[in-house]
């Protein structure tokens, strides 16, 4: 009697000791399986992101360079009005020559002959000056 209790107790114990592994083993196994679904997410969602950053990155490199393009031109190098000098201005008129002289007052002797008056000397045209060169256009660049 006493060996078929013990042989009962035994076969309870090692029961009990079996379960608590088989217990053991499967938390264990959840645990790594869980630990290694969240690293695998975990590593999809950092590929993700790295990829979304480079994509982001590029669109943002061929935006830059499209508004650098069209909003920021160069300038034309065309120029508005890029005409030769003006032509110097005529000479200015000179004075008229001076009037002739008024004649001989009665020189007094009676023989009804006037003294001679003289002209007085024409006066010389004046040389004007010439006229200052036109000057060149600044150069404005087209506007659009």
């Amino acid at each position: 009697m006493v060996m078929m209790v013990m042989v009962v107790v035994t076969v309870t114990v090692v029961m009990m000791v079996m379960m608590l592994v088989v217990m053991v083993l499967t938390v264990l196994v959840l645990v790594v399986v869980t630990v290694t679904v969240v690293m695998m997410v975990v590593v999809v969602m950092m590929v993700v992101v790295v990829v979304m950053v480079v994509l982001m990155v590029m669109v943002l490199t061929v935006v830059v360079r499209i508004v650098m393009v069209v909003v920021i031109q160069r300038p034309s190098d065309d120029c508005v009005g890029d005409g030769d000098d003006g032509g110097g201005g005529g000479d200015g008129d000179g004075g008229d020559d001076g009037g002739g002289g008024g004649d001989g007052g009665d020189d007094g002797d009676g023989d009804g002959v006037d003294g001679g008056g003289e002209d007085c000397d024409g006066g010389v045209d004046g040389d004007g000056g010439d006229g200052g060169g036109g000057e060149d256009c600044d150069g404005d660049l087209k506007t659009e």
